[in-house]
């Protein structure tokens, strides 16, 4: 299945925080929380092993809550990465291979 037309990182979010998020060392992670989001990992693998087109859906948990939803994203034409315009900023801050598919 390629990539193409399908939207990256950068489509759903524009840029890098200028400021540093906490590490899940300082800010603590909740363990089952951990253990829903990679069940929620394989089931997704799983999909895509079956020949379902889970390409540009995101998958989000709030343990708070315990909901979970499954959207789909749509590729933005003026994504400085994957979209029609060129790149003119290479810093690997920026696009490093993090900026992959969803």
């Amino acid at each position: 299945m390629s990539p193409r037309g399908r939207p990256c990182y950068r489509c759903l979010f524009e840029d890098v925080p200028d400021e540093n998020a906490p590490s899940c060392e300082d800010a603590g992670v909740v363990g089952p929380v951990v253990g829903v989001v990679a069940a929620a990992q394989a089931d997704l693998a799983l999909s895509l092993l079956a020949g379902e087109d889970v390409t540009g859906e995101l998958f989000t948990f709030d343990g708070l809550a315990l909901t979970a939803r499954r959207r789909r994203i749509a590729a933005r034409t003026d994504c400085s990465l994957c979209g029609a315009r060129t790149i003119t900023d290479t810093a690997p801050a920026r696009y490093s291979p993090v900026a992959c598919t969803i």
